[in-house]
């Protein structure tokens, strides 16, 4: 735990660069969180991920005062929100797309709520979870997205994925479809317990890395979260 109001002015200046950091660049396009090789794109995840910074900075500098940085990053984290919603929303899929103007859904839109850029009662959450479920949902198991990527059409699903999917359908009150999931995903572990990051749909085959710290990182979050009751 850190006491905002205590921040040493070596803190604050890091704090400074991260968020300004991102007010000089979010209007850029990048490879995502998924790290596409080959293209960049504006990625809906990435330009959430911009706001968060600006929103959490602002915030830092209300704790300690700094009416002055607030004030000037405020308008750009507002900016960024404005035009997620213009561009990274489909009316037609009510959903968050992967990319802006695309019609694709991307698992990484279901971490929206949990950086507190969507409340979990808001309507476009709702619908984007739902979204979701529809088109990545297979076999009882998640992709991280549809769309083709370097590699061509995926056709595994991802355990992190999955997880975040879980995660998701708690938040709207669908416990027993979050459990679901869970227990799903964990039926898939070796005789160890391990998990890779990939599972085969159609073998259960566990596939790429293994074992995938951050499948195992999912687990313990989705238990917990669940856990609460």
């Amino acid at each position: 735990y850190y006491e905002i109001e205590k921040m040493s002015d070596d803190v604050w200046s890091l704090v400074k660069f991260l968020t300004n950091s991102a007010r000089r660049t979010w209007k850029k396009p990048d490879a995502g969180l998924w790290e596409f090789r080959n293209r960049t794109a504006h990625f809906t995840f990435s330009k959430v991920l911009s706001w968060v910074a600006l929103d959490r900075g602002i915030k830092i500098a209300n704790k300690l005062d700094k009416k002055m940085a607030a004030d000037f990053w405020r308008p750009i984290a507002e900016e960024i929100r404005n035009e997620i919603f213009e561009k990274g929303w489909s009316t037609e899929l009510q959903s968050f797309t992967q990319i802006f103007g695309s019609k694709d859904v991307d698992t990484s839109s279901l971490e929206f709520w949990r950086y507190g850029f969507l409340s979990k009662s808001d309507p476009h959450w709702i619908s984007t979870v739902l979204r979701c479920e529809e088109a990545l949902l297979h076999n009882g198991l998640a992709f991280r997205y549809t769309a083709p990527d370097d590699f061509g059409s995926p056709h595994n699903a991802f355990v992190l994925a999955s997880l975040w999917l879980a995660q998701a359908f708690y938040s709207i009150d669908k416990k027993e479809k979050a459990f679901e999931l869970l227990e799903r995903v964990l039926s898939h572990t070796n005789h160890l317990g391990l998990l890779s990051e990939h599972i085969d749909i159609k073998t259960g085959e566990l596939l790429g890395n293994f074992p995938q710290a951050y499948s195992h990182m999912a687990i313990i979050n989705t238990a917990n979260l669940l856990s609460r009751g």
